[in-house]
């Protein structure tokens, strides 16, 4: 779970699939890690925009203390190599899920 606080306040409701999806992947081999750090960086980016009450900007304080703290371990690759690891990955996401779609008969 991210270090931040557990609970997303309501008013950070629209990040909450990043974060939960940055929790999920961990950091248990380095295309994982530099992937959640880019859902966690998405994340605040969006919630900067949402962020009103003090509940929230301090979730989105500590989410900026772990992304900061993430950045020596993500700049071992270019920006671009890790726009090409991110691309994969919701790829990968996207044909397992249109897989699950295809077994099923909508219609």
């Amino acid at each position: 779970m991210t270090k931040a606080s557990p609970r997303i306040p309501p008013e950070l409701h629209s990040i909450n699939a990043f974060i939960r999806h940055a929790d999920k992947l961990g950091n248990d081999d380095p295309e994982s890690r530099i992937v959640a750090h880019y859902c966690r960086m998405h994340a605040a980016q969006e919630g900067m925009l949402y962020a009103t009450s003090d509940e929230g900007k301090q979730y989105l304080s500590e989410l900026l203390d772990e992304v900061e703290s993430e950045m020596d371990a993500v700049s071992i690759i270019t920006p671009e190599e890790s726009y090409i690891l991110c691309r994969n990955h919701a790829d990968r996401i996207f044909e397992k899920a249109d897989a699950e779609d295809k077994k099923r008969k909508f219609w």
